[in-house]
């Protein structure tokens, strides 16, 4: 009867399909004799022309003049890490430059000087030559600078005029209580300038401050909100709050939950540089969310077999196929941008996968069951 299907006739082709899908999964065997498509050639190894496909971030290279043979090395910009192709690592920086004769035990050596330092100190480096003032107000509003080198126990030790700093103000001991103002002035020099204030401080996380100067300009004075003044925003006040009143008592530590993709990882990787350069907290872990699962190597050949047939499953082989190849893409993008967090080993963790958003209770339980501090 055209047009019209028995319940037998359903019922049987249910089964088929249940059959099919077992198959389809790798429970069972449903290539048979048929030709298989060609694999995913292993990286950086002698192959075969034809005999297998490069994958993602790769590109044919012959190894033979006669291209009898050749290899899948990684594309232009991308070097093989051992597992996969990655972006290279940067290079390291240059090591600061010495101190000849080494320096006393109340000095550290800093660009090349040796400078004073104690329970609190303020360190000024710059990297075009000429004369850059750094000024310190103490909490009793008094102003160190070339112009008076002491007040309230604090001392500046060092006046650069001509190369790039440091310029350095410390207490050995006993530093007032209360806020401190910081300001740089490009006094006399020839072109826009970068900077870096440390500020370290006995017992408390070393704090960074960097930016930019332009040419020389006149002193307008060390006062909040003024054009010298190293501001301090709402991140440094949130940061400056959870250090004094959690990390220093060691009673907690920062925990940043983030998201395995490229773009969102690498303003991970600048908010954590921010936390321990500018304000001096450095997150004690990185939690990846909704990490891509890997891809066991034979379901994907099982797929690519089972598409290169020409049976009714076919079409959802390759459909499958494409899916488990675009997800060990994704695995793969991830793996590299967590490998530029340049982290610890121990300091990267993947979040167990769940269907929803994890809370801070349940990121918490997760950490003491890894043993976290």
């Amino acid at each position: 009867m055209t047009g019209r299907i028995g319940r037998n006739d359903a019922t049987r082709r249910l089964a088929f399909l249940a059959f099919a899908a077992v198959a389809w999964l790798g429970l069972g065997s449903a290539t048979g004799s048929a030709q298989t498509a060609p694999g995913y050639c292993p990286v950086q190894a002698d192959v075969a022309p034809g005999s297998c496909v490069c994958p993602s971030n790769t590109t044919w290279q012959a190894t033979q003049a006669s291209c009898a043979a050749g290899r899948c090395g990684c594309a232009m910009g991308l070097q093989w890490n051992g597992s996969y192709c990655a972006q290279p690592p940067p290079p390291p920086p240059p090591p600061p430059p010495m101190c000849q004769g080494g320096c006393r035990p109340n000095q550290v050596c800093v660009n090349g000087a040796c400078v004073g330092t104690g329970d609190l100190r303020f360190t000024l480096t710059w990297d075009q030559p000429g004369d850059v003032d750094l000024y310190v107000v103490t909490p009793g509003g008094r102003t160190i600078s070339y112009r008076a080198r002491q007040a309230d126990s604090g001392t500046l030790d060092r006046d650069d005029r001509t190369g790039t700093g440091p310029e350095n103000v410390f207490w050995a001991d006993d530093p007032p209580a209360g806020t401190y103002l910081v300001c740089v002035n490009p006094y006399r020099i020839q072109r826009p300038t970068n900077f870096t204030v440390q500020v370290v401080r006995s017992g408390l996380p070393t704090q960074t401050m960097q930016g930019s100067l332009p040419s020389s300009r006149q002193p307008s004075g060390c006062q909040q909100g003024g054009r010298d003044f190293l501001g301090a925003g709402p991140l440094f006040a949130l940061c400056d709050r959870v250090a004094r009143e959690l990390l220093s008592p060691g009673r907690a530590s920062i925990v940043v939950v983030t998201l395995p993709e490229r773009l969102v990882l690498e303003e991970t990787r600048e908010l954590c540089d921010a936390l321990a350069h500018e304000v001096g907290l450095a997150p004690e872990r990185v939690a990846v969310n909704r990490m891509p699962l890997p891809v066991a190597p034979e379901s994907l050949a099982d797929a690519l077999s089972l598409a290169s047939t020409h049976g009714p499953l076919a079409p959802a082989a390759r459909a499958l196929a494409d899916t488990l190849s675009a997800r060990a893409s994704a695995r793969a993008e991830a793996e590299a941008a967590l490998a530029a967090l340049a982290l610890p080993r121990h300091a990267l963790w993947h979040i167990p996968a769940a269907p929803v958003d994890p809370s801070a209770h349940d990121v918490a339980r997760w950490l003491r069951a890894e043993g976290a501090p």
